[in-house]
């Protein structure tokens, strides 16, 4: 079984651009990747330009579908995405990795260990 999530960037005009990850969406696997590997903005975009991923190993990606984002207009329309895509949204904003968890209909919380 796998766990989907979502990874984002909240731009300064306010579009998310995003990209999918198959396996290992819960915190524990894909946030703690993001976390340690992924703290600037730069970081974000180089992994967003990617495309969507399968999952991480050895806290690098694992390439689904190369060079695939999606933009959306706004934190509401990235978030109404992300519920359809999986259990988690993971989006980058202020200099600091937030995620939701859909599931269990948390509220969204900074990432911290």
């Amino acid at each position: 079984m796998s766990t989907h999530c979502r990874i984002g960037l909240v731009n300064d005009d306010g579009k998310v651009e995003s990209i999918f990850c198959h396996y290992d969406g819960y915190p524990a696997g894909v946030g703690r990747h993001l976390k340690d590997n992924y703290s600037t903005k730069e970081l974000v975009q180089e992994l967003l330009s990617k495309g969507d991923l399968d999952h991480f190993e050895n806290g690098l990606p694992v390439i689904e579908e190369e060079g695939k984002s999606i933009v959306s207009e706004n934190f509401s329309s990235f978030m109404a995405l992300s519920s359809r895509s999986g259990c988690f949204a993971y989006y980058f904003a202020n200099d600091a990795w937030h995620y939701y968890e859909f599931c269990k209909g948390h509220t969204a919380e900074e990432l911290q260990w």
